[in-house]
């Protein structure tokens, strides 16, 4: 996966792959599909690919995989923008404090 791409974007690029190999008559499961999504993924995911691991073989659906990592990589960006936000903060609080003893 690209550092740029969405999770969709992702999914729709192995998609693609997976449509260009069924044209040529090599078809892949959703298994195996499901598989190259998750092994494809950057390190921000371990945790989603973990978990997958525990979900009910039944369950390990390609639709629910999209659903999975749509509300993961949305809350993966929440708490990005938490964390830049808090830096922001330690940073002007810190600036702060270094004008402020300049200033004495």
């Amino acid at each position: 996966m690209d550092i740029k791409d969405t999770v969709m974007q992702h999914v729709a690029q192995i998609e693609n792959l997976a449509r260009q190999l069924n044209d040529v008559e090599e078809v892949l499961s959703d298994v195996a599909i499901n598989t190259k999504i998750l092994m494809s993924l950057p390190g921000k995911f371990n945790t989603l690919i973990i978990a997958w691991d525990s979900v009910a073989t039944e369950k390990q659906t390609h639709a629910n995989l999209i659903k999975r990592l749509i509300k993961e990589e949305q809350c993966l960006m929440v708490m990005d923008a938490t964390a830049e936000a808090l830096a922001v903060t330690n940073v002007s609080q810190k600036n702060t404090k270094s004008l402020n003893n300049k200033i004495r």
